[in-house]
């Protein structure tokens, strides 16, 4: 129940590092970078939330830059709680890269 909890209210994960806490898909792979977060999903669409210690720059999905939009797909970040939201359709890699807060 405590990685729904995290999945639900991203702010409790601990601040200043980069956390990947809810996917609507299973997660096959996911790689912190200094200033980058890559992923690749088993599904071609979903959802994904992210707490980051970066300030997303470009979020890239199979390559493809996703606009920063809340419709699908597209991507929305929320400065002040570091909370990064991703929607993505026909893609399995997102990339997220970014300069650090």
């Amino acid at each position: 129940h405590f990685m729904a909890g995290m999945g639900a209210v991203p702010e409790w994960t601990p601040p200043g590092k980069d956390h990947l806490v809810r996917s609507s898909s299973v997660v096959t792979e996911v790689a912190y970078e200094p200033r980058a977060v890559r992923y690749r999903t088993f599904d071609a669409s979903g959802e994904e939330v992210l707490r980051l210690a970066l300030t997303p720059k470009a979020v890239t999905a199979d390559g493809e830059a996703l606009p920063r939009a809340s419709g699908t797909p597209g991507w929305s970040f929320d400065p002040k709680t570091g909370v990064l939201r991703v929607r993505r359709s026909a893609a399995r890699q997102v990339s997220v890269e970014g300069d650090p807060r």
